[in-house]
């Protein structure tokens, strides 16, 4: 998969994704119980973080280095319990730091994560995307994959659960 597929992919899942929250509306961001007791807004700072943590990642093996907390999470030591390699333990660490966060300041820090993401994405080469030592996340997936994984995948994995919580949530659903 080359840059200009992999740019379509993210882009044109991520499009569906905020299309989807537009239906969702500001006003309905809060609401728990889209997924056990996690709001709309409480997914998106999740899908913030990871883009944000992925496009550091990007960045950092570019340049031969490791990233630092400052590029993965815009502060000076990662969210209590946020640099855990256990993915649940991990999510509820982000969810716990975000919650309290402004709606604003969520919509606003995704889409400045979204940028950061496309921007490190851009300044990758083909070789770069096809090489599985790149990232050194896999022995077998090209970074192209685990930018897929960390982005249309992710993204198209909330989508199902936001759709059956809208149902629920307009009196349409089981």
């Amino acid at each position: 998969m080359n840059k200009a597929e992999v740019l379509e992919r993210a882009e044109t899942a991520r499009a569906a994704l905020d299309r989807l929250l537009v239906e969702v509306g500001e006003a309905r961001m809060e609401q728990p119980g889209v997924e056990d007791d996690w709001t709309v807004k409480d997914i998106l700072a999740h899908i913030m973080a990871y883009d944000r943590w992925t496009a550091a990642q990007l960045n950092a093996a570019r340049e031969g280095r490791q990233a630092t907390p400052q590029e993965e999470y815009g502060l000076d030591a990662p969210p209590p319990g946020a640099d855990t390699t256990d993915l649940d333990a991990r999510n509820a660490a982000l969810r716990d730091y975000y919650q309290d966060a402004p709606l604003a300041e969520i919509i606003g820090g995704a889409e400045h994560a979204l940028t950061l993401l496309v921007t490190a994405i851009e300044a990758l080469d083909d070789a770069q995307l096809a090489d599985p030592a790149f990232m050194n996340w896999s022995e077998t997936l090209t970074t192209a994959q685990c930018i897929g994984m960390q982005t249309w995948e992710h993204y198209e994995a909330h989508e199902p659960v936001l759709r059956a919580w809208m149902l629920r949530d307009e009196g349409l659903g089981g």
